[in-house]
């Protein structure tokens, strides 16, 4: 099964084939354009999108796509609850402002993700940062986990493990 394919692999043994993992991790993940277009080519129908990462736009591939593209690593769908953030738009963009107090902008024509456009500490080095409410894991994923286990698949669960404080920084003062 795929599990034990990922382990020989692991093992540095020769598995049946060489392990696929398309979208477990985030730097495996389709952008939405990309999951559009490779769903659209492969007929599935269309589905609501599950993003890992609003900011990136990043897609969480859904089982049918995952099991059309044989691949052999599995993540729950909704590891993390996101922390408050907040969305607006205007006629040519749309905006999100994270828990951070970062604000992102994207272009409603031809934008393919987020980009930061306001630090919230920019101006006000001095001050001390208010810490916001952090994302925490879903219990739910954890029983969606032990049925791909079940099914034979090795599962990851990343979006638990975003920035550190040396990339998070820059975000808060620019």
């Amino acid at each position: 099964n795929s599990r034990e394919r990922v382990m020989t692999a692991l093992g540095h043994a020769g598995p049946d084939r060489v392990p696929l993992d398309f979208g477990s991790g985030k730097s495996c993940r389709f952008t939405v354009g990309a999951y559009k277009k490779i769903t659209g080519y492969l007929g599935l129908p269309e589905k609501p999108l599950r993003l890992s990462s609003k900011v990136s736009q990043l897609v969480v591939p859904d089982d049918e796509l995952s099991e059309r593209l044989k691949t052999d690593v599995r993540t729950p769908h909704n590891c993390m609850i996101d922390a408050p953030g907040e969305d607006w738009e205007t006629d040519t963009d749309y905006f999100y402002r994270d828990c951070w107090g970062v604000e992102y902008r994207m272009a409603k024509k031809g934008g393919l993700y987020y980009d930061m456009v306001k630090f919230p500490y920019a101006d006000r080095l001095d001050e001390p940062y208010i810490w916001p409410e952090m994302s925490r894991p879903n219990p739910k994923a954890l029983d969606e986990a032990r049925a791909y286990h079940a099914a034979g698949y090795p599962v990851f669960c990343g979006e638990a493990y975003t920035n550190g404080f040396l990339q998070t920084r820059p975000r808060i003062y620019g």
